[in-house]
């Protein structure tokens, strides 16, 4: 797992990753400032102090100094890999704080108080002194995930960012009234990953006053803490969203680091809290983003359950991003074009969004295949009286299976542009609203009739709108039903059909400002019948081959990849594509691991066909999870033309067996041994656990027992043996001619194949 960045931090993550040339500069300036060089008429006295950071070897180290007095901040230069800077400073009082990491292995703070008097002098921080940093809880099962922590200078200001990894981040005691140490930590329970979510997590802040302590540990209660109840509804085949969060201080200061757990779907988990802290979130499916609202909970039980995506998804106004009009221009941009049904604003970052403005049979514009957050510009003379504007998203993967394609037509006159196209201000159009009523936790209705509420809700303050038509369709689009009105108003009645496996709706009204709007809704919302493939137009995937066709044997821990490989085909070209591998059926996997970013796609020259490479991040542990998970992957591909108007997203041929590892010792004995007299090779057979990120022995498997004489390059089987519960293994074979002896496993279609180490014998 990783902290991502959403605010102001420097993207080298804090380690001062500086150009050689730029770190020639600045040691020629301080050459200069440290008296070796000439210094301005009437500039103060500055004075080389060096700053060395000590037992931080391996680490990216970074390190700042702080005036006392004024809380002026010097840079210390650090070359990449060194433990060391020197500064040019006046004669005063000093703060200096060392931060280092090498990222999952150790990261800490060191700081420091120092005085300049009239002379250069060294200042020695000791990585040693560090101590970890971050809470105890009374939930034995619980574990921390990451830490994030950072000082509030005695003004205000924030410094020295940090994130650890567990408990890898520790803090240097320092005693200096202001100083003020900032810890947030997450933990969620041990063994959960990305296909065994954790039923709960804790989001932990304290702060440290007046410095930091020798032992920067809080001791929390469960039943001392803020608690939240959240359920996430599935919007496609995930196993789990990743919860993104970030503490703030008092006065609002931040880190800016957001750092994540997943959170399964489909059920209800539990956020336990600081009381009184603030906590800002937000929720990924995947490249699918979606605002949450930020908690600060007083403690125990926060009350109703908090819901978060339901369907269908559609475009709303953001908050701080939406389409506007000015100066005889019209801006688009919907960034919240994929928002839920409960309200939260979201996005899909691997969508593809396209804009088309018209007058008449005039067009103004016509854009290009765009990110969802590309604003798209276009003139509107004043010579034209009306104009229509289609703003349409596509989106595809393994857990973004719903509203693959929403497509909204808004029409207006002039006269309702700001000032009559003379101001600036919104735009003077109508966003629906649909809530579908009786769906289940993975946004699915049964077959029968549900009801749909619609409303139409303008962003120009002072208009009305009305609704005039609810559509659904069972077919994709390709056929329409009108949906009857209920009793109540706003309200209609879709029938599900039995054999539906999506339900696509459309909207249609009008506004008081002579406006109109029609929104279409691609897979709005599940069926009874079991998900399928999705293809519009002439964009195709051809077969994936993972790993080459060969066994993959994932990492226990850590990071590693495997590669997929496929063709993705349209007459206009492809924009973007992507794969991803699921376990057990394609409806509703028990497994799904995906690329972090779209393949890489290489177009054949004089061919609509590219040929598309992607690396799908894979471990043991955090990635999958779970042995039963060990055996066949089948794929899953989506492509999007560049066209903007055709896609494809679905299963597609091609599997690869990703397996856990296995691992053999040896032992023959006696050595030597007397011709003729037996040899007993033991051995103990294990298997890497996904579940625990640890081996385990493989009981009740046949090991093999194979020799090779001396000199010879040829393995001859002596035999064979069963491992017993704890993974050993004993097979006995005659002694006749010097020798080595080695075990065999076969493996299984869930654990990988292995030999042990060879034991030479000699024969007297």
């Amino acid at each position: 797992m990783a902290g991502t960045n959403r605010g102001s931090r420097r993207e080298d993550g804090g380690r001062g990753v500086r150009s050689a040339a730029a770190l020639a500069g600045a040691l020629a300036l301080l050459t200069a400032g440290a008296g070796l060089g000439a210094q301005p008429a009437g500039a103060a006295a500055t004075y080389a102090v060096k700053v060395q950071l000590l037992h931080a070897a391996g680490t990216q180290s970074e390190i700042h100094v702080w005036d006392r007095t004024t809380w002026k901040e010097y840079d210390v230069p650090v070359a990449d890999g060194a433990d060391s800077g020197t500064v040019a400073l006046p004669a005063g009082d000093y703060l200096t704080i060392a931060n280092y990491t090498d990222w999952t292995v150790r990261t800490g703070f060191v700081p420091k108080t120092f005085k300049v008097a009239s002379a250069a002098t060294t200042v020695t921080l000791d990585a040693d002194l560090a101590e970890p940093t971050g809470f105890t809880v009374d939930d034995p099962g619980a574990g921390p995930v990451m830490t994030d922590a950072w000082y509030t200078l005695p003004d205000g200001q924030p410094a020295a960012f940090q994130v650890g990894w567990g408990r890898q981040l520790s803090a240097a005691p320092i005693t200096l009234a202001g100083l003020t140490l900032n810890v947030h930590q997450v933990l969620q329970k041990k063994g959960a990953g990305q296909n065994r979510p954790s039923p709960y997590r804790y989001d932990l802040f304290h702060q440290f006053h007046d410095g930091s302590p020798a032992s920067p540990v809080v001791a929390v209660t469960t039943a001392g803490l803020a608690r939240q109840q959240t359920s996430v509804r599935a919007q496609g085949a995930g196993i789990s969203a990743t919860l993104w969060g970030t503490a703030s201080t008092e006065d609002g200061s931040q880190s800016g680091t957001y750092l994540d757990t997943a959170v399964p779907l489909a059920v209800s988990y539990t956020h336990y809290l600081t009381p009184g802290a603030r906590f800002e979130r937000y929720l990924e499916y995947g490249p699918h983003s979606v605002s949450l609202p930020h908690l600060e909970l007083p403690a125990g039980d926060a009350g109703a359950t908090e819901y978060v995506g339901r369907a269908p998804f559609t475009n709303r106004a953001a908050q701080f991003t939406a389409s506007g009009y000015a100066d005889g221009t019209f801006s688009l941009n919907e960034s919240a074009s994929l928002s839920d049904a409960y309200g939260h604003e979201g996005l899909d970052n691997e969508s593809r969004t396209t804009y088309r403005v018209t007058s008449g049979a005039t067009v103004l514009g016509a854009s290009s295949v765009l990110s969802p957050y590309d604003t798209y510009t276009v003139d509107a003379a004043a010579s034209y009286t009306s104009f229509k504007i289609n703003h349409t998203v596509l989106r595809a993967g393994a857990q973004s299976r719903l509203s693959s394609r929403v497509s909204t037509d808004w029409s207006f006159p002039r006269s309702a542009l700001p000032g009559g196209g003379t101001g600036t201000g919104k735009l003077p159009v109508a966003d629906p609203r649909l809530t579908v009523g009786g769906l289940d936790a993975r946004n699915r209705a049964a077959a029968g009739p549900v009801q749909v509420k619609a409303s139409l809700v303008p962003r120009v303050e002072g208009t009305t709108a009305t609704l005039s038509k609810v559509e659904y369709s069972k077919d994709d689009g390709a056929t329409w039903v009108v949906a009857p009105a209920a009793g109540t108003p706003g309200t209609y009645t879709v029938t599900v059909p039995a054999d539906a496996a999506f339900v696509a709706l459309r909207v249609s009204g009008t506004d008081s400002a002579g406006g109109a709007v029609t929104q279409t809704v691609l897979r709005a919302f599940g069926g009874p019948a079991a998900e399928n493939a999705l293809k519009v137009g002439a964009t195709s995937v051809g077969t994936v081959v993972v790993n080459e066709g060969k066994t993959f044997v994932p990492r226990l821990t850590g990071q590693g990849a495997v590669t997929a490989t496929f063709t993705a085909t349209d007459p206009s070209g492809i924009s973007a594509a992507g794969v991803y591998l699921y376990h057990g059926s394609y409806d509703s996997p028990d497994g799904i691991v995906n690329e972090s970013v779209p393949a890489d796609c290489v177009k054949r020259p004089a061919s609509s066909t590219y040929d598309c490479v992607a690396a799908i991040p894979v471990s043991g542990r955090d990635r999958i999870g779970l042995n039963k998970l060990a055996g066949t992957w089948s794929a899953a591909a989506w492509a999007f033309a560049e066209d903007g108007k055709s896609f494809f997203s679905g299963p597609v041929p091609g599997t690869g067996a990703i397996k856990r590892s296995s691992a053999l010792t040896v032992d023959a004995a006696p050595e030597p041994v007397d011709p003729g007299a037996t040899v007993t090779v033991t051995g103990r057979l294990t298997g890497s656990a996904w579940e625990y990120g640890a081996s385990t022995a493989l009981a009740g498997q046949k090991v093999e027992l194979q020799f090779r004489k001396a000199g010879s390059t040829t393995w001859t089987v002596l035999g064979s043996g069963t491992t017993d519960a704890k993974g050993a293994v004993k097979v006995t074979a005659k002694a006749t001619v010097d020798g080595g002896y080695r075990l065999k496993y076969a493996g299984t279609s869930a654990s990988a194949s292995c030999y042990s180490s060879v034991d030479n014998v000699d024969v007297r």
